[in-house]
């Protein structure tokens, strides 16, 4: 299990360096061993948890797999497929844990919420974005304002930090106030009402 690899660290470094507490690590780890433990036989296949870890750890730091993959004791090979792996597992449960509201006693619920964080009236969620460096393709519309090769993220959140969108379909040329309006309106045309505002 996970759960004593990460007995020998303690919870300030769990935290800083997977940016999550002991107790949802192994969450992830139960949610995902179904789909993480490898098919073979072989003595030296990878544990749940190391592919956890490791794909946690480089979605923190963004870092380079190759010193990624030497911190936790793998190749940079290994580091690729544990986070490719961990990312087609998790995709399967995003809908569990990413969702807008629609229904507008929730989303009442969400502006009370807000008002009593931040005294903001009316605000469902706060939204922020950036953009993604990636491998440059063929087509100049990932190119973006600073001459690099991008995707644009967006990301909204409630005032309890819990996230309820993520947009991340346009390239990097479009501006942030594209993606903002197309997805406000994709939203906006799946449920009328508060969430218009």
């Amino acid at each position: 299990k996970a759960e004593p690899v990460m007995k020998l660290m303690s919870c300030f470094t769990v935290h800083y360096r997977f940016r999550f507490d002991k107790a949802s690590i192994v969450d992830l780890y139960t949610l995902l061993q179904k789909d993480l433990e490898s098919p073979t036989m072989r003595a030296h296949a990878l544990p749940v948890h190391i592919k956890v870890m490791t794909a946690l750890a480089f979605l923190v730091t963004g870092t380079f797999q190759t010193p990624l993959g030497a911190s936790e004791g793998i190749s940079q090979l290994a580091a690729s497929r544990c986070i490719a792996a961990f990312i087609r597992a998790f995709s399967k449960h995003v809908k569990e844990y990413i969702r807008f509201p629609m229904e507008q006693d929730q989303q009442h619920r969400l502006m009370q919420y807000f008002y009593q964080v931040a005294q903001f009236p009316s605000v469902l969620g706060a939204i922020d974005g950036t953009r993604v460096p990636i491998r440059p393709p063929a087509e100049a519309a990932y190119r973006n304002r600073k001459r690099g090769h991008s995707m644009n993220f967006q990301v909204v959140a409630n005032a309890g930090q819990e996230i309820m969108d993520v947009c991340a379909r346009y390239p990097g040329s479009c501006h942030d106030s594209f993606s903002f309006t197309n997805r406000a309106y994709i939203m906006c045309s799946c449920h009328t009402g508060m969430a218009a505002r």
